[in-house]
């Protein structure tokens, strides 16, 4: 999909700045682990007194000079290996075109992905000092606090910067997602993240300072009350940290649902919540963009339904379903069709007969629907309005009556703008309306008597100066005034008289 993304800015823009916040955000944070570790490790874990200062402090020197060259080198290598990742996830938005379904991918799949290389960092530090320790024979005892604090402390760092890192790449995720669909979770869900920040809040803290009472002799276990402490405030920082951010990760994403929702509600479907999370609330806000897009195309296909068959009889069909088959009903039937349509077919051009035929049935919609009636078909140059079927109308003779009052006096506008007039017919009776057709295809119409007749009456119209002619006992039934008889005459197609109204 080509659409405009979710983000501000152009692809490269998103994903530049994306890249660059988490790639700082890797570096702090996993410096200040090492800086905490190298502290903890100088509290809890220092060189016993049993061995000799000189031991001591060529220990400690060593640690520093090991430390510094160890961050430096391992910073240049897992910079350079970041940096490449992060120009290959990028090369489609730098190439200005959408990415595969693979790039998207890579892209949900960036956080876990660049936890690997500081993750693997911590364990080659675990190895390199517990090495260290050892080379300076100071006891195994020494050896295994100092690998388990490395350990402890890059499994908190590594987890909380991933948290982090994950919240930190939602505009580079609300970019892939805005050209493709998430089918399934890429990140920790709900559950997951609330157990890491059980586990960075209190169980790896509790572990750690319950590690601190081991193997320690009883003078040790004298000293501990700060290294104690230290695991305290450590444990609560990096707790909290965790809880604001899982809590702020399905806080904000169901905020923006709901706000979403909220516009939904008040009938705009042209609105998508921005999908920016690769777990299952993202698939919550796929989920919800499906639906208000399927509600959106139901919209637009009634809209189109209602245009083609009319409004009450498309509501009539989502309502109550559709069938074959018809019911008597009274109605009133409103026939107009243009004179001379074959010679004004012969004489314009096709560009001005449509707009002409365009502007006349546009003042028979209008009119039909001021007085309650609805527009059954519009046949060639002429238009059946119905009025009675499929939805009640009791005064159905006087609305008919009035629809054709009011679509000759606009028809004198057509007349003057377009060059072209229409005769009128109204008649009523009973009549059949309903579903006629085949399975595959059918439409609601009405048939009858009162059709026929109005036909009729408008050929007759056609020749009479008012354009207007409506059946005796249509306006006997209307009980209104302003009618006046014109005389009787036989229409084509009947055996009988039929007495003539006309307005005026």
């Amino acid at each position: 999909m080509g659409h405009r993304p979710y983000p501000p800015g152009t692809p490269s823009d998103v994903m530049r700045r994306a890249l660059l916040r988490v790639g700082g955000l890797l570096v702090v944070s996993n410096l200040s682990g090492a800086v905490l570790s190298f502290v903890y490790l100088a509290i809890v874990s220092p060189v016993p007194s049993t061995v000799s200062k000189a031991t001591r402090d060529e220990l400690t020197r060593t640690g520093v000079v090991v430390f510094v060259a160890f961050m430096v080198v391992s910073g240049l290598v897992v910079g350079w290996l970041l940096n490449a990742r992060a120009l290959r996830v990028s090369r489609w938005a730098a190439q200005e075109r959408p990415p595969t379904p693979a790039e998207v991918e890579e892209v949900l799949l960036l956080p876990r992905t660049m936890l690997r290389y500081p993750s693997v960092v911590w364990l080659c530090a675990a190895t390199t000092f517990g090495a260290l320790q050892a080379s300076f024979d100071v006891g195994w005892v020494l050896v295994v606090r100092v690998v388990t604090g490395i350990l402890l402390g890059g499994l908190i760092t590594s987890t909380l910067t991933y948290l982090l890192a994950e919240r930190t790449l939602r505009p580079a995720a609300a970019l892939a997602l805005s050209y493709g669909v998430l089918d399934r979770p890429r990140a920790p869900g709900i559950l997951p993240r609330i157990v890491v920040s059980w586990l960075l809040g209190s169980a790896l803290p509790l572990l750690s300072v319950g590690l601190t009472q081991t193997i320690r002799t009883p003078l040790e276990r004298q000293q501990l009350a700060g290294a104690i402490w230290f695991l305290v405030i450590v444990g609560v920082v990096a707790g909290a940290i965790a809880m604001v951010v899982a809590a702020k990760s399905v806080a904000e994403p169901i905020r923006d649902l709901r706000d979403v929702q909220r516009e939904v509600e008040r009938g705009r479907l042209d609105v998508r919540v921005e999908v920016r999370d690769a777990s299952e609330v993202g698939l919550l806000q796929t989920g919800f963009n499906e639906m208000v897009a399927g509600l959106e195309e139901r919209r637009r296909l009634q809209d189109i339904f209602g245009r083609h068959v009319g409004a009450d009889v498309a509501r009539q069909a989502l309502d109550r379903g559709v069938r074959l088959g018809g019911e008597t009903r009274d109605v009133s039937v409103l026939f107009a069709d243009v004179i001379g349509s074959t010679a004004l077919a012969q004489e314009r051009p096709a560009e001005d007969l449509v707009a002409a035929l365009n502007a006349f049935f546009a003042a028979v919609v209008a009119a039909a629907r001021a007085e309650g009636g609805w527009v059954n078909k519009f046949d060639g140059d002429g238009a059946l309005c119905v009025f009675g079927a499929p939805g009640d109308l009791p005064d159905h003779r006087a609305a008919a009556l009035r629809a054709a009052l009011r679509l000759r006096a606009a028809l004198a506008e057509v007349s003057a703008a377009y060059g072209i007039d229409a005769g009128i017919g109204v008649s009523s009776g009973l009549a059949t309306a309903g579903n006629v057709g085949a399975e595959e295809r059918f439409e609601y119409t009405v048939i009858g008597d009162p059709v026929n007749e109005a036909a009729r009456l408008t050929e007759a119209a056609k020749t009479r100066p008012e354009r207007v002619l409506a059946s005796g006992p249509t306006v006997a039934g209307s009980g209104l005034d302003g009618w006046r008889e014109v005389g009787e005459e036989t229409l084509r197609g009947r055996g009988t008289p039929t007495v003539l109204y006309a307005p005026g």
